[in-house]
């Protein structure tokens, strides 16, 4: 009897013993496959877009940046949730830029504050309708000329934001699309010929 109890048990531990071992060997895979998803756009708590190359080598027109500095505004995300940022209002509950740091954006980009009129905004890299965030390393002062500009940026905001959701693309997608290169989508999407 004693014989069959301490088999018994042996098995259980043996059993136990073997989910631990798959358990840590999926954790470990999970971990490296996050890790993987963080090296294209990084973390899912306010990642960084960190392989900022645009696909058409365009980075200034006129000397003037069509994207920020990547050192000072790599991009930065506060939700990859579609359910999120698809509903009607999202953006006005979310946008919260204090004067204060629109100044330092300002300075650290060598903008005066405030700029004239029309001429920049500030823009977030990753748009909130995006799931962007409103941490500085997600804002940049944009300006409105040389075309494209701020104004042809938020055409592609709203173009994207619409593919995403209608479900024709991901919001992963979406982000990974502006950051890399958003004067190509512009001018699939947005440009009349």
């Amino acid at each position: 009897m004693k014989n069959k109890k301490a088999q018994e048990l042996s098995t259980l531990f043996f059993v136990l013993f073997v989910i631990l071992i798959m358990l840590v060997i999926f954790s470990g895979m999970w971990i490296s496959y996050r890790n993987g998803l963080s090296n294209q756009v990084t973390s899912t708590s306010n990642y960084n877009v960190s392989n900022f190359k645009p696909a058409l080598n365009i980075t200034q027109v006129n000397g003037f940046p069509l994207y920020p500095n990547h050192d000072l505004t790599p991009g930065d995300v506060l939700t990859d949730d579609d359910s999120v940022v698809c509903v009607s209002g999202y953006t006005g509950g979310v946008r919260n830029v204090p004067e204060s740091e629109r100044k330092a954006i300002f300075a650290l980009y060598h903008v005066s504050y405030p700029p004239v009129s029309g001429a920049y905004e500030l823009d977030h890299f990753i748009p909130l309708e995006l799931g962007g965030s409103n941490e500085p390393g997600n804002l940049w002062p944009e300006a409105a000329d040389p075309i494209p500009g701020f104004h042809e940026k938020d055409l592609v905001e709203n173009y994207l934001h619409k593919q995403v959701c209608a479900h024709n693309i991901s919001l992963r997608d979406a982000q990974v699309m502006i950051t890399n290169d958003w004067v190509a989508v512009y001018r699939q999407c947005c440009i009349k010929e």
